[in-house]
């Protein structure tokens, strides 16, 4: 009989009604582990997503909840019910939640949608660090991954491409912090994936009106994999880190452990010097 890589586990996936969120709840699932599944709104989503689990006939179990993970109040409500459940260990918390819109250039950009984009993309993923934080050092151990994206900057979204690069240095500096507890933080790019958020972006009225939409390369499932190799016990020791699902060699890093973690340019915001 296969093992399963995540049996016993619970884990958190915050954005889990579509796109990558879903997958990566549908993957882990598969696993063994139990899921609490959280979006925004989307619950014929939700409900959906677990009624297919549901019919696997598997023994772990899957919730879910529909918490705005930008409200703290409404993010608190959802750890106290998760800490009142039989056992409320969390061990794995995934953010995958994150929003695009407004498309438009700084200059025509209104402040408040601006400032929307940060206080889901950035103060949600900072919120659901740290209330798993509050319960994972207690347990001196746990595994949390963030989703970056923006790519080289994305011409009309200013407020995705810097909310997407604060969430790389987010987990960084929070990998630090929280290195006593046990607790493993790193950081996905998953490339430019089709998703309902990719589509939502670059098929939009207002975007096509300007430029052609890139082509989405990236693959999924990879992004998937990564975060199942992250979320298991083969990441031990690998914190800090940018990973990208398309590009880095990621299946070698447990030979090279020792040498990633003493390198601190490696897998990370870095700015390469250049010769003049």
């Amino acid at each position: 009989m296969k093992t399963m890589m995540l049996e016993g586990k619970t884990a958190i996936i915050a954005g889990a009604s579509r796109g990558i969120g879903r997958a990566i709840a549908k993957r882990f699932f598969e696993e063994g582990a139990d899921i609490i599944a959280i979006a925004r709104y989307n619950s014929d989503d939700l409900s959906q997503l677990i009624s297919e689990m549901r019919n696997r006939k598997c023994s772990n179990k899957i919730i879910a909840l529909l918490c705005d993970i930008s409200q703290e109040g409404q993010v608190r409500e959802a750890f106290d019910f998760i800490g009142n459940r039989k056992n409320g260990k969390i061990d794995i918390l995934v953010n995958t939640a994150g929003i695009a819109e407004p498309y438009a250039p700084i200059f025509e950009s209104e402040f408040l949608e601006w400032k929307k984009v940060f206080e889901t993309n950035v103060f949600g993923t900072f919120l659901m660090m740290k209330y798993t934080i509050l319960q994972m050092r207690e347990n001196k151990s746990g595994k949390i991954i963030n989703f970056s994206g923006g790519g080289d900057g994305l011409e009309g979204f200013s407020a995705y491409s810097a909310s997407k690069v604060a969430i790389v240095r987010l987990t960084e500096t929070v990998a630090k912090e929280v290195k006593p507890f046990g607790i493993d933080i790193n950081v996905i790019a998953p490339g430019p994936v089709h998703t309902k958020l990719f589509a939502d972006m670059f098929f939009s009225k207002t975007f096509l009106e300007s430029k052609n939409a890139p082509p989405a390369t990236g693959d999924i499932q990879k992004s998937v994999e990564l975060a199942l190799f992250l979320a298991s016990d083969k990441s031990n020791g690998l914190s800090g880190k940018f990973l990208s699902a398309n590009w880095d060699n990621w299946s070698k890093i447990p030979e090279n452990l020792d040498l990633i973690m003493s390198e601190p340019n490696v897998f990370t915001l870095r700015r390469v010097k250049g010769e003049l």
